[in-house]
């Protein structure tokens, strides 16, 4: 069992109601595992892209689309990319993708972590 703690600052903001198609902010978290005894800082920027129109059950919807890169360092080094698109009308987290590549020591040398994903909603109504 392993848990990581991680505090950010700024506070942490994924997406910006007021944000125009380019804008970015910067990012930097601190993160600890007290089980390892490891320290990680992951920083880099948030991304509006824009407006983009997604197919959810064969009906279109718009979408904010943002980007994150960040890069990692201390205990573990590496990059990660995350891709979110949001619901233009209710803000709902409609599709995520992400890519991440992390290094960690261990007792028989360097150990690399890759790790990528993606999904779609297939709906909008809940399921009851």
């Amino acid at each position: 069992e392993n848990t990581g703690a991680f505090t950010c600052d700024p506070p942490h903001v994924l997406m910006r109601s007021d944000a125009d198609v380019g804008d970015e902010w910067r990012v930097r978290c601190e993160g600890t595992s007290a089980e390892q005894g490891t320290t990680v800082t992951t920083a880099g920027t948030n991304t509006y892209l824009g407006t983009e129109t997604l197919r959810i059950d064969g009906r279109p919807v718009e979408a904010h689309h943002y980007r994150q890169d960040r890069t990692l360092s201390g205990d573990q080094t590496g990059t990660q990319e995350d891709h979110q698109w949001y619901s233009v009308e209710t803000g709902l987290l409609l599709r995520a993708r992400s890519s991440v590549e992390a290094v960690s020591p261990s007792p028989i040398g360097d150990v690399t972590y890759t790790e990528s994903g993606e999904y779609t909603l297939t709906s909008l109504r809940p399921e009851h």
